[in-house]
C-alpha cells in the first residue's frame, strides 16, 4: 500500500473533527503523539476506540468518512492520518 494523503488532527480535551477521507480510500494508518480516543462518523468519546500512543493502527474506512480524536490523558497531542491506496 501507498500514502496517498496525511494530515494531522489535533488531540486535545475536546473532540475534534478531522477532513473528510478521500473517495477512493479504503484504508487508513492512524498513530497518535498522546494516548487518544478515536471515532469514525460520530464524537469521539472515553467510550470510542483507544489508541495508545506511537501505536500505528490501521483501519478501514469509506470515502467521506470522518475520524474525530480525543486525547486520553492530559496532554495534547496529535493524530496522524494516513491514507492508504493499494
Amino acid at each position: 500500500m501507498r500514502v496517498v494523503r496525511s494530515y494531522n488532527v489535533n488531540a486535545v480535551s475536546v473532540d475534534t473533527a478531522a477532513q473528510a477521507i478521500g473517495g477512493a480510500v479504503s484504508t487508513v494508518r492512524i498513530c497518535g503523539t498522546v494516548d487518544c480516543y478515536v471515532r469514525n462518523g460520530a464524537a469521539a468519546t472515553a467510550t470510542a476506540l483507544f489508541l495508545p500512543a506511537g501505536w500505528p493502527e490501521t483501519y478501514t474506512v469509506a470515502g467521506g468518512d470522518v475520524l474525530h480524536a480525543l486525547r486520553a490523558g492530559s496532554t495534547d497531542g496529535v493524530l496522524n492520518i494516513a491514507e492508504l491506496s493499494n
